[in-house]
């Protein structure tokens, strides 16, 4: 084979190479004659202009193809000013609706084609689909626009605290504003305040990658933050008892809701934080899914103890009020039974009397035994009198979502768990009906519920396990049930209805009203509250909502 073959020859493979590599790049590629119309064309350029093969566009024009008119007329101008220039256009950000009716953001260049003797002949353009890197450019600048603002926060938290620090706040300032335009700056920043921000990837299986942490966690903790990574990743560094705190955020989490949580860690020196976690989650419409999870956490360890104290200090004040609301009841009532006791015990005695003569007078004894009648049904009166101004207070009916009505007291009701030392496990079934009923008046009966089971927890010193809140629907009756189950010393004897009487109580300083109350309270919903003892140790109390029936919304 002579040279002139042999350069054929590998002239005819770059060629076929070349073919190749413009055929199948991502990009698209496409070069035009001197009249606007299409010689040619690769893969990528025929699927967003909406023809079959690349063959299929030779001798078309833009008007002929997949765009808007709008969108022609724009490429018509670019090419018209790249031929009559006899320059490139290069680097062309635009906006196109593909083929498929997806509006895509495309980086185009375009160069004009010369024939042998020099004269321009045409056009050859390239285009690259950069809408994904637009997106993510946005969301990045959506979590520097909010890391800005959480370090401008505390910039003039810190400003405010100490005058002294104003040269470090000045320095802050500066490392904000290239925060803008630097990763890196972010990083130090980051590394200024007691805040944290991550990003998590979540698998389809529930599983969660570390996308990054902000170091601050590290120096906060002591932590890596690969272990937040995997199933079950924070109950590594989460404080046991508020376990069930964070497995219900992640619960909302992946169920598409934005999470704001309070919770404690366990750092690696032994030292308990307390967390405002805000997280939000990135929703997959099409897998109908949480893809990702974006959040930010504060340290709140200060704050806490702050409340804690003044929790305690409430408590006290509220212990002194309800003693003074009960002596001034107590005087009340012991006035208002006075007079019917007396009548009673001095009927008695005459009754007593009257069986003991010789004679005895029936007319007179039947008055003594009526006179005791009466001032029994009075002093009865004056019981249901006061139980009517306990339950006087009528209750606003509004539509409920009754996981929404636990959820809201969880905090509340994990408060009073660690008070008394114990944990509290929510138990919830999912797809509950709509009740309709007072949600703080409803709260109250469960808050009053979990207070007593706690309170029996405390006093049986053998009380061990957990406390159980669960939700559940029954069907049967169309009611949603709600119940507490303890571990305490269980229920007095055999008759479990004695405990809802007004005034009983088996607590040293109890007052006995907090079931009475609670029993009006539901039954005013149209329910019923009630007490069993469970197979082991322990009670469990249970009350019913009725469901809005389907056409009585």
């Amino acid at each position: 084979m002579g040279s002139s073959d042999r350069r054929q020859t590998q002239q005819a493979e770059e060629r076929h190479l070349l073919t190749h590599i413009i055929a199948h790049i991502p990009s698209g590629v496409f070069w035009k004659d001197r009249d606007f119309r299409y010689l040619g064309c690769n893969e990528a350029f025929a699927r967003s202009a909406g023809v079959a093969r690349p063959d299929d566009i030779v001798g078309k024009t833009d008007y002929e193809l997949a765009w808007e008119k709008e969108q022609a007329d724009y490429f018509r101008t670019c090419d018209r000013r790249v031929m009559e220039e006899d320059r490139p256009l290069l680097n062309i950000e635009e906006v196109e609706r593909q083929a498929d009716g997806r509006q895509a953001i495309l980086l185009t260049s375009k160069v004009p084609l010369h024939a042998a003797d020099g004269q321009v002949c045409g056009v050859l353009g390239i285009d690259t689909d950069i809408s994904e890197l637009k997106r993510v450019e946005a969301e990045l600048r959506q979590i520097r626009s909010e890391l800005e603002s959480r370090v401008r926060e505390r910039t003039a938290d810190l400003a405010r605290a100490n005058e002294t620090l104003q040269g470090e706040v000045a320095e802050r300032k500066r490392a904000e504003e290239a925060l803008r335009v630097s990763q890196e700056q972010y990083r130090l920043v980051s590394e200024l305040t007691s805040d944290y921000a991550y990003a998590f990837h979540a698998d389809a299986d529930g599983f969660c990658r570390v996308e990054w942490v902000t170091g601050a966690f590290t120096r906060i903790t002591g932590h890596d933050a690969s272990q937040l990574a995997g199933r079950g990743g924070w109950t590594q560094i989460v404080h046991p008892d508020d376990l069930p705190v964070v497995e219900r955020r992640g619960q909302g989490l992946f169920a598409g809701r934005t999470m704001v949580t309070e919770f404690r860690i366990v750092g690696r020196d032994g030292r308990i934080w307390w967390l405002r976690d805000h997280a939000r989650p990135i929703w997959h419409e099409a897998e109908h899914r949480t893809v990702r999870i974006l959040g930010a956490a504060q340290d709140i360890t200060e704050r806490k103890q702050a409340e804690e104290e003044s929790q305690r200090h409430q408590a006290a004040l509220a212990h002194v009020a309800r003693l003074s609301t009960m002596g001034e009841l107590s005087a009340q009532l012991a006035h208002e039974l006075n007079q019917p006791l007396c009548t009673i015990v001095g009927n008695a005695q005459t009754a007593q009397r009257l069986l003991s003569s010789a004679s005895l007078d029936r007319e007179e004894l039947r008055e003594a035994l009526g006179d005791i009648v009466s001032a029994g049904k009075h002093a009865g009166e004056v019981i249901r009198r006061l139980r009517a101004f306990l339950r006087e207070q009528q209750p606003q009916f509004v539509m409920l979502n009754v996981e929404r009505v636990v959820e809201e007291v969880a905090d509340f009701i994990e408060a009073d768990a660690r008070q008394h030392g114990r944990r509290v496990r929510f138990a919830v079934a999912p797809d509950l009906p709509v009740v309709r009923g007072d949600p703080i008046q409803l709260q109250q009966v469960l808050l009053n519920l979990v207070r007593n089971g706690l309170e029996a927890m405390r006093e049986a010193s053998e009380a061990a396990g957990e406390l159980i809140v669960h939700v559940r629907r029954r069907d049967e009756s169309n009611e949603v049930v709600i119940g507490v189950s303890d571990t305490g010393a269980g229920l007095p004897g055999e008759n479990t209805e004695t405990i809802f009487e007004p005034f009983f109580t088996t607590k040293a300083a109890g007052l006995g009203l907090g079931l009475s109350i609670s029993r009006s309270i539901v039954e005013a919903h149209g329910g019923r509250l009630w007490a069993e003892s469970n197979e082991g140790p322990g009670a469990t109390f249970l009350f019913t909502v009725p469901a809005i029936r389907k056409g009585d919304e």
